[in-house]
């Protein structure tokens, strides 16, 4: 990846984690090396969850509404 800071190239292994607890690594190159994969991994199931989520409760909400009428 390229560290837009310094422009040095940096590899995102185990040595960047070091170098995150010695603070060598600069902000930018912490975010695109280990923040961009996690969430890229995360969020979108966290998203459709939500979602999902969402849905339910809408959808549970309406069928407590039409219920009431009914009665």
């Amino acid at each position: 990846m390229d560290n837009i800071m310094n422009g040095e190239k940096q590899e995102c292994t185990t040595s960047s984690w070091q170098k995150i607890v010695s603070y060598e690594m600069s902000p930018m190159t912490f975010l695109m090396c280990i923040c961009r994969p996690l969430l890229r991994e995360k969020l979108p199931n966290f998203l459709l969850r939500q979602e999902r989520n969402i849905l339910m409760l809408t959808r549970n909400k309406l069928r407590k509404k039409s219920r009431l009428k009914s009665l």
